[in-house]
């Protein structure tokens, strides 16, 4: 495995951007680290890196060959995964991207769940919305991700879907939180707060705006989900949720004080929730088993 760890060494150099920075992150003296990437270079017949004043940039080949060596890692954790797994030993690392909505109940009780049958499998969790989450699909820096909405590029496979009815949320003392269900045009009546950036929600509002002809009154936009239920606590304003939660049972995770009530459907469509995958990639043994996991609970469990 020593090449794969001189392959490891230049990819510490395209993240630092610099030969020094990249050895005092590896532990090795810089002349050292020129050494390997020379005898890589010279082994390619070509250049990886622009060297700059500033240090070094990845020029076209560079960057082909970073795809590379991620592919070939992944690929590598894939056999160890399943070396491991002839073993009886489940063990490797999994990397997913997820909305912040399917975060809280719904991916954290699965992941713990799966952890108590494999502990001693990995995960890195990155926190974002679905152009995102594909783009780190075609990277290579996740093996799955679970997304709000249509897929919006070709490339990716869809292992499950789930669906999502979206609901209103406001403090119990709010005019409208005895109401059974609510009509859009009624939260016109009251302040919004939503999310800054461009997600599920944010799109669910302007497609409902478009078709009902309503158009909201958004005071307040933030990034957690957290905050801008704690600020419904002080006013009467109106923000939205996907109730992400894969048995009734299970509560929803609102800030106490906090009710959320149906809207009607005519006027807010079910969202559908996908777990998807690059299409064609094999997945470690690991993730494998995960999106196995994921993708009966969104099967059997939604809605029940």
């Amino acid at each position: 495995m020593q090449f794969m760890k001189s392959l490891q060494f230049i990819t510490v150099i395209a993240e630092e951007k610099s030969i020094r920075k990249a050895a005092d992150k590896l532990a090795i003296t810089p002349s050292a680290l020129n050494r390997r990437l020379l005898a890589i270079e010279d082994e390619l017949s070509c250049k990886l890196f622009e060297r700059l004043a500033s240090g070094v940039r990845l020029n076209t080949a560079g960057e082909l060959f970073i795809h590379h060596i991620k592919k070939q890692q992944t690929d590598l954790d894939r056999v160890r995964s399943q070396i491991s797994d002839l073993e009886g030993i489940r063990r490797g690392h999994v990397n997913l991207a997820s909305s912040e909505h399917v975060l809280i109940s719904f991916l954290a009780n699965e992941l713990a769940n799966y952890q108590q049958t494999y502990p001693d499998v990995t995960f890195a969790i990155m926190t974002c919305e679905r152009e995102a989450a594909q783009t780190h699909l075609n990277a290579l820096n996740a093996d799955l991700a679970l997304t709000l909405g249509p897929v919006i590029s070709p490339g990716f496979k869809t292992l499950a879907t789930a669906s999502i009815t979206p609901k209103a949320i406001m403090r119990k003392a709010h005019p409208l939180a005895t109401h059974q269900m609510i009509r859009f045009y009624e939260c016109a009546d009251y302040p919004i707060i939503l999310p800054r950036l461009t997600d599920a929600i944010s799109e669910m509002i302007y497609q409902a705006e478009i078709s009902t002809g309503v158009t909201l009154r958004v005071v307040t936009k933030a990034d957690t989900k957290e905050f801008r239920e704690t600020l419904l606590l002080y006013e009467d304003a109106i923000s939205f949720h996907l109730p992400l939660k894969a048995n009734k049972n299970v509560a929803n995770n609102m800030v106490d004080g906090l009710i959320d009530v149906d809207l009607h459907a005519a006027d807010m469509p079910p969202v559908l929730l996908r777990l998807i995958q690059l299409e064609n990639r094999v997945l470690s043994v690991a993730a494998s088993k995960f999106a196995e996991q994921l993708v009966t609970c969104m099967e059997t469990q939604f809605n029940s």
